[in-house]
């Protein structure tokens, strides 16, 4: 199955609490698990036309910087992904 071409620009990402320097390491993170959401079909991009803002919500930052931005993702993508079953 070919994976649906899935397009998402985000223009700011607001990470209270973290030090400058991890931004990029939570943005890469959170891309990663934005790919994987999208690869195994737990996306569904009809679904998020009207998602023009999203927010991450707050979490236990003390679990890692990787763990933030797979955190921040899965909130992104919160409306739109559907389990499979």
């Amino acid at each position: 199955m070919k994976t649906p071409l899935v397009e998402v620009h985000i223009e700011e990402l607001v990470l209270d609490g973290f030090a400058r320097d991890d931004g990029d390491r939570i943005g890469d993170a959170l891309v990663r698990e934005l790919e994987r959401i999208v690869a195994n079909d737990e996306f569904s991009p009809a679904a998020s036309d009207d998602a023009a803002a999203a927010d991450g919500g707050s979490f236990d930052a003390t679990a890692g910087i990787e763990a933030a931005g797979v955190h921040i993702a899965r909130a992104i993508a919160g409306r739109t992904v559907r389990t499979k079953g």
